[in-house]
């Protein structure tokens, strides 16, 4: 379970961890972008084709309607009706010159759109005909054939008849009645140029295998854009996609033909009974899938690679060195300071920390027991200091006070004041312990100050807050306290005929204690204050030191920076001294 911990808070795993999930949003966003670029593809190729289709359809339809109007200005042409009516009384010459009026009408309406091939004018009664296009004149004709054409005119359904190889609309006059036969005075054919109709259907091939077609559902007959060749079994499901495609809407199918997959997109006209389509290849619909998949399994390769390029690196430049300082910090924890690491061909980094680890070794034993025992060796000489610090004025005002109140005969004085003054040596000189709790360290601090009350019953005035009951128990350091008291009573700037007062207030909040001493005395200036905070702060000899200073020690030695002395003004007006210290999770 350790080492699984170990395993997965180390460097290897997390970079690694973040790589991973640096390329999870990458690898997300190629797929979104694939699925999307995909998509989006094939709907704009879908869209295009079905334009496309719907553009010929479109184009077709409005063709043939132009054609079929212009049939319409022929029809009603005068040169046209009058040719028929006054045929029998020209003469030869009149009717050579009435012809090229006609033929003059048909080749305005031939030259008026280029998918007129030619246009043919019969009069079945006279059994001639006018022709306008490459053979223009005046013919004879096949009266079997004209019929024929005429039957196949009437049968469709549509205005552009399909007759064998020809595309043509037509149109017949109105009929007389002759030997009760049904003859139209002429009929009219406009041959549609094959050539331009197969460019119409080219215009939109955009790729090799992209075909545009035309299907005749009178005959079932295909035209394909390059005269494509397919297979009877191609053709065959072609006609059943084609039978299968709505009236009213577009349509796509997916087609396996001869020469692969396609996709018809198709366009049916009701007005021609035609539909006209596109048959797209698959090839050509997944080429930029396909370019995009390509390109995202590629990204996914190179961060494979990538992945294992970087975890070699960081195993050889990084968890290896690593492992050997850990472990060298290992042994060295374990107290095997001869322990060195040899140097190896690592980056500058890991070589500088391998150099210091190793000049490190080299002393931490000496520097470990030289500061620990000169810092054990401070506090107690320190802590010696202060209890063999017994102020002689202190001592020789006590006794000659005892003296006062033995003669006076105020026994019972006499008696409290040995108690709080046995009380007070007694703590002073116990040498056992560093620390005590802070209840006994206020006690002595009481203790010291009701001393000082009876010298100075009527000029020496104590507040002392009670110790909150949470931190009774709190481990402090031992003779903090009682030394603040001494200071405000030996250096205290008061005037003679005041009302000397003294407060001690003991605050607990975020963790820490806070102690305060002050007095009302004369107060003290900004340059004292800074000269006191400076000197606290200073590393002077201990021969030097003052109590402030030796407290301050103590504490910054015990606690470091949580603890220490603040000097400042009181709001009693005098001097004012706080020590902070921690409260050792006291609650």
């Amino acid at each position: 379970m350790e080492f699984e911990k170990k395993r997965s808070n180390s460097i290897f795993f997390r970079v690694v961890t973040v790589f991973v999930v640096c390329m999870l949003p990458l690898i997300i966003v190629q797929t979104s972008m694939y699925l999307w670029g995909t998509n989006a593809v094939r709907e704009e190729l879908f869209d295009s084709a079905s334009v496309n289709a719907i553009f010929l359809r479109d184009q077709f339809d409005d063709s043939v309607s132009s054609i079929t109007i212009q049939i319409q200005y022929i029809l009603k042409a005068e040169d046209v009706s009058e040719f028929f009516v006054y045929y029998q009384t020209y003469k030869p010459s009149d009717i050579y010159m009435q012809a090229r009026s006609t033929l003059n009408v048909l080749n305005i309406v031939r030259a008026s759109n280029p998918l007129i091939d030619e246009i043919r004018l019969y009069y079945p009664r006279l059994g001639i005909g006018l022709i306008s296009g490459q053979r223009s004149g005046l013919v004879q004709y096949d009266g079997a054939e004209i019929n024929a054409r005429m039957d196949a005119s009437r049968a469709s359904k549509s205005p552009m008849i399909q007759y064998e190889d020809e595309f043509f609309i037509s149109a017949l006059s109105p009929v007389l009645v002759s030997d009760s036969e049904t003859v139209p005075a002429y009929y009219i054919e406009v041959i549609l140029d094959n050539d331009e109709i197969l460019s119409n259907l080219s215009a939109f091939n955009t790729s090799k295998k992209r075909y545009s077609l035309q299907y005749n559902h009178a005959n079932g007959r295909y035209l394909f854009s390059d005269e494509h060749v397919m297979s009877e079994e191609s053709l065959a499901q072609l006609d059943e996609a084609m039978l299968s495609i709505p009236t009213e809407k577009e349509q796509s199918l997916l087609l396996s033909l001869n020469d692969g997959k396609y996709t018809l997109v198709a366009s049916y006209s009701q007005y021609l009974n035609m539909t006209y389509g596109q048959l797209l290849s698959q090839v050509d619909l997944e080429r930029i899938p396909n370019m995009f998949l390509k390109f995202m399994l590629g990204f996914v390769l190179l961060g494979v690679i990538s992945l294992l390029v970087l975890c070699l690196s960081i195993r050889r430049h990084v968890s290896r060195p690593t492992h050997k300082l850990l472990n060298a910090f290992d042994a060295t924890g374990e107290g095997c300071f001869d322990t060195r690491i040899r140097d190896g061909h690592y980056a500058w980094e890991y070589q500088a920390l391998i150099e210091r680890f190793n000049g490190m070794n080299e002393q931490i034993q000496q520097l470990i027991t030289t500061n620990y025992e000169h810092t054990i060796n401070l506090q107690r000489a320190q802590l010696k200091q202060l209890q063999a610090q017994i102020n002689p004025h202190f001592l020789y005002n006590s006794f000659f006070l005892l003296r006062h109140m033995v003669r006076s005969g105020d026994r019972s004085t006499c008696m409290d004041f040995l108690g709080c003054l046995g009380n007070y040596f007694r703590y002073i000189t116990d040498n056992d312990n560093d620390t005590a709790p802070l209840a006994e360290e206020y006690e002595h601090a009481k203790n010291y100050l009701s001393i000082q009350l009876m010298r100075f019953e009527d000029i020496l005035e104590a507040e002392i807050q009670p110790l909150p009951e949470s931190l009774a128990n709190v481990e402090v350091l031992r003779l903090t306290l009682q030394p603040l008291f001494e200071n405000v009573m030996t250096h205290s700037r008061w005037t003679d005929s005041s009302l000397h007062r003294v407060r001690l207030s003991i605050k607990h909040a975020d963790g820490s204690i806070f102690i305060t001493v002050e007095d009302n005395g004369e107060g003290v200036t900004d340059e004292q204050l800074k000269a006191i905070t400076e000197r606290l702060n200073k590393d002077v000899p201990i021969s030097e030191t003052s109590g402030l200073d030796n407290i301050h020690r103590r504490l910054r030695l015990h606690y470091g920076n949580r603890g220490g002395l603040t000097v400042g003004r009181s709001s009693l007006g005098g001097f004012s001294v706080m020590i902070t210290m921690p409260d050792g999770g006291a609650k």
